[in-house]
C-alpha cells in the first residue's frame, strides 16, 4: 500500500524529483532577492507582477520565474523534449509576441537564431511611445518613436547591434523592462536540441508558444 501511494505522488508531482536540490540566483529583477543568493527547494518565492528571477540548479540547468509567483522554486527537467513541454498560463494567443520577437511588456530572456531579424512587441498600441533602449554593460542609449497603432517595432540593428548574452533596459512613460538576449548556437539540430538549449537559458515564454502552437514549433525546426 505504501509503495502504491509513493508511485502516485511521483506521477502527479514531478517537483518531487527536484526536492533535494538548492537553487542559485543568477540574475534578479526583484528587490527581495539578490544575485548569487542560494534558495532551498522548499522556500516559498514571492514575486510581484513584472519581477523575475533566473535560477540555476545542479550547476548547469537554468530557468526563469516570472511574477506574479508565490510557491517554492521549480525548474523543469531539462532532459524532456519539446513534445513533453506543457504550456503555462501565458500560452500562445493572438495578443502575444511572436516566437522571435522581444516582449517589451515582460522582463526576462529571449532566445533567437543567429541572423534573425528581431522586433519588439507590445500589447497596448493606443499611444505614441518614445522608447529608449539602454545597453546595460556599456550604458549606451538610443531613443526611437513607437507609433500609435503599431504593435511591433524593428530592432535598430544599425544603431544598436545585438550582443549575444546582452541585457537591455527598455524605458518610456509606459514601461521600464529589462530584457536579456541569447543567440542560439547554429550547431543545434532539430526541435528537441533547440528547445532544451532554450530551457537552459530560461526562454520560457517562447517554450510555451512552441508547446501550444504547431506553427511556432515548425519555425523552431527550420
Amino acid at each position: 500500500m505504501n509503495y502504491y501511494i509513493v508511485l502516485v505522488l511521483f506521477v502527479l508531482s514531478p517537483q518531487v524529483l527536484m526536492a533535494a536540490d538548492s537553487f542559485k540566483i543568477i540574475s534578479s529583477h526583484s528587490t527581495a532577492y539578490q544575485a548569487n543568493q542560494t534558495l532551498s527547494a522548499d522556500m516559498v518565492i514571492t514575486l510581484k507582477s513584472g519581477e523575475s528571477l533566473t535560477l540555476q540548479v545542479k550547476g548547469k540547468q537554468r530557468c526563469t520565474l516570472q511574477g506574479p509567483y508565490k510557491k517554492p522554486p521549480y525548474c523543469p527537467n531539462m532532459a524532456q523534449t519539446i513534445a513533453a513541454l506543457t504550456p503555462t498560463q501565458r500560452s500562445v494567443n493572438s495578443k502575444q509576441a511572436g516566437l522571435w520577437m522581444i516582449d517589451a511588456d515582460q522582463p526576462g530572456v529571449t532566445c533567437y537564431p543567429v541572423g534573425q531579424n528581431l522586433s519588439l512587441w507590445r500589447s497596448k498600441v493606443r499611444q505614441v511611445e518614445q522608447l529608449s533602449i539602454q545597453v546595460q554593460h556599456s550604458g549606451k542609449r538610443i531613443s526611437l518613436p513607437w507609433s500609435r497603432g503599431q504593435t511591433t517595432l524593428k530592432w535598430p540593428s544599425q544603431q544598436l547591434p545585438l550582443t549575444a548574452g546582452g541585457s537591455y533596459l527598455l524605458m518610456s512613460a509606459q514601461r521600464a523592462t529589462l530584457v536579456s538576449l541569447q543567440a542560439m548556437p547554429d550547431n543545434l539540430s532539430g526541435a528537441g536540441q533547440k528547445s532544451q538549449w532554450m530551457a537552459q537559458q530560461g526562454c520560457q515564454r517562447q517554450l510555451d508558444m512552441i508547446a501550444a502552437d504547431p506553427q511556432s514549433k515548425a519555425q523552431l525546426a527550420q
